[in-house]
């Protein structure tokens, strides 16, 4: 299952010390493979909002995932529309785009305690 990851998550290893990839793959047992991708509009956005981080993140991104080209003015209808089209679940901390996400019916996997759930 391809799981995106929206901006928010990308920072985590560099501002909260969590290891976003390994949890990820702690989760494989419960939903078998899953194929971690960030759509470009994220990096765009993260280089926007943190260019101290970018290019740290751009390294992670280039050695854990896969980029997905996704269009839209909307970043978060744009990461909806991508996992409705995909099946894709989402991994976020926003919790408006949670909340759209569910009610979409899209799978969705939350930090809790620091952990990816």
């Amino acid at each position: 299952m391809k799981v995106v990851l929206d901006t928010n998550v990308l920072i985590l290893p560099f501002t909260d010390k969590i290891d976003v990839f390994s949890d990820l793959d702690t989760l494989q047992e419960e939903y078998g493979r899953l194929e971690p991708v960030v759509p470009q509009l994220c990096l765009l956005e993260l280089e926007k909002v943190r260019p101290d981080l970018y290019p740290a993140v751009l390294k992670l991104v280039s050695k854990h995932t896969s980029v997905v080209f996704i269009q839209g003015d909307d970043t978060d209808s744009a990461i909806l529309d991508y996992c409705l089209k995909h099946s894709a679940a989402l991994v976020t901390l926003d919790k408006e785009l949670l909340k759209r996400a569910k009610h979409l019916g899209i799978k969705t996997i939350t930090v809790k305690n620091f952990k990816l759930r």
